[in-house]
C-alpha cells in the first residue's frame, strides 16, 4: 500500500512530463526559426549551450569537480556529441534550408526508428499496443504536415536540408539509446552543466570557422538585438535546460521506445505556437492530427508504464533531451 502511494505522485509527475516535454521542444523549433537569419547556425548552437552552460555553473561547480572522472569518460562523451552536438546545429542549419512541414515529417519519425533499434541491437519486443499506439500517433502527424491530405506525401521533394534534419534525428535516436542502456549517473544540475560544457567545447571550433567563412559581412553575420539575445536566452533556458532534464527523466522512467513517442507532439505543439504567437490559421486537420496524436502516444505510453511501474527509477540518477 505504501509503495502504491509513493508511486502515484510519480506517475502523475511523469504524465505531465510526457505532454510538457514536446512543448519546450516545441519552443525550441519556433525560436530557431525566428532568428535563424539573424545567427549562423553552428553559432547559434555554440552560444545556446554556452549561455546555458554559464548559467548552471555556479549551482553544478562542487558536483563537476566531485564527477569529473565520470565526466572524462567515452560515455558521458558520446552522450554530449550525439545529444548536444549532432542533435541541434544540423537541425538549426536544415530549419533555414527546407520547409516546417518537411523538418517536422524528419523528426516525427524518431520514435520508429527508437523502436525498431532497440529490437535491432537489443532485442526488445515489440508490444501490440505500443506499435497501434506509435501507428496512430504517426498518422496523426502525418495529418497535420500534409495538411489533411496524406496523398501529398507522395509529392514531398527532399534537399540538403532535409538530410541535414535526418542526419539530426538519427543523432537523436542515438541519444536517447545511450540515454537508457549507458547512462552516466550525475545529479541532474551536475549532469546539464557538464552537457552544455561539452557541447559548448566541441562546437566552438566549427563556430570559429563559420563566422570566419562570414567575415566579409557586418558583425561576422551576427545581428545583435533586443529580439535576437532574448530568443537566445530562451534557447539556453527553455530547450537546454528545460527539455533536456525533462526527457532524460522520460527515458529513465518509461524506456527508450515510450519515451520518444513524446516527439511526435512536438509538430502539434509547433503549429498551435505559430498560430497563437505568429498569426497562422488552424484548419480541420490540426485538430483530427491532434486527437491521433494524443490518443496514439498515450496508447503507447500506457503499454510500457503498466510494465515499468514497479521499478521506477529514482530521479536524479542521469546527466540528460533539437
Amino acid at each position: 500500500m505504501h509503495a502504491d502511494a509513493a508511486t502515484a505522485p510519480r506517475s502523475r509527475l511523469d504524465a505531465m512530463l510526457f505532454l510538457a516535454t514536446p512543448l519546450l521542444f516545441a519552443g525550441n523549433m519556433l525560436m530557431a526559426r525566428a532568428i535563424g537569419g539573424d545567427v549562423p547556425p553552428v553559432t547559434l548552437a555554440f552560444l545556446r549551450w554556452a549561455v546555458a552552460a554559464l548559467v548552471l555553473l555556479p549551482f553544478a561547480w562542487r558536483g563537476l569537480r566531485a564527477h569529473l572522472p565520470r565526466l572524462l569518460s567515452p560515455d558521458f562523451a558520446m552522450l554530449v556529441l550525439t545529444g548536444g552536438v549532432l542533435a541541434v546545429a544540423p537541425l538549426y542549419a536544415a530549419a533555414s534550408m527546407t520547409t516546417a512541414g518537411n523538418v517536422a515529417l524528419i523528426i516525427s519519425a524518431s520514435p520508429a526508428f527508437v523502436l525498431i533499434a532497440e529490437r535491432v541491437l537489443f532485442g526488445t519486443a515489440l508490444r501490440l499496443p505500443a506499435m497501434a499506439g506509435i501507428a496512430m500517433a504517426a498518422l496523426g502527424v502525418t495529418m497535420v504536415v500534409t495538411h489533411g491530405h496524406p496523398s501529398a506525401l507522395l509529392a514531398l521533394s527532399f534537399n540538403a536540408g532535409d538530410a541535414l534534419a535526418f542526419g539530426a534525428m538519427l543523432s537523436w535516436v542515438a541519444y536517447t539509446l545511450l540515454s537508457k542502456r549507458r547512462p552516466v549517473k550525475l545529479p541532474p544540475v551536475v549532469g546539464l552543466a557538464a552537457l552544455s560544457l561539452g557541447a559548448a567545447a566541441m562546437l566552438l571550433p566549427a563556430a570559429i570557422v563559420e563566422l570566419e567563412h562570414h567575415a566579409g559581412q557586418a558583425g561576422f553575420g551576427l545581428v545583435i538585438t533586443p529580439r535576437s539575445l532574448g530568443a537566445l536566452l530562451f534557447l539556453c533556458l527553455v530547450p537546454s535546460i528545460g527539455a533536456y532534464g525533462s526527457y532524460q527523466r522520460l527515458v529513465r522512467g518509461f524506456g527508450a521506445a515510450k519515451a520518444a513517442t513524446s516527439m511526435y507532439i512536438v509538430p502539434v505543439y509547433a503549429v498551435l505556437l505559430a498560430a497563437l504567437l505568429l498569426g497562422e490559421t488552424l484548419r480541420p486537420y490540426h485538430g483530427y492530427g491532434l486527437a491521433l496524436i494524443l490518443g496514439g502516444v498515450s496508447l503507447a505510453a500506457l503499454a510500457g508504464r503498466r510494465a515499468s511501474v514497479a521499478t521506477m527509477p529514482r530521479l536524479a540518477v542521469s546527466a540528460r533531451p533539437s
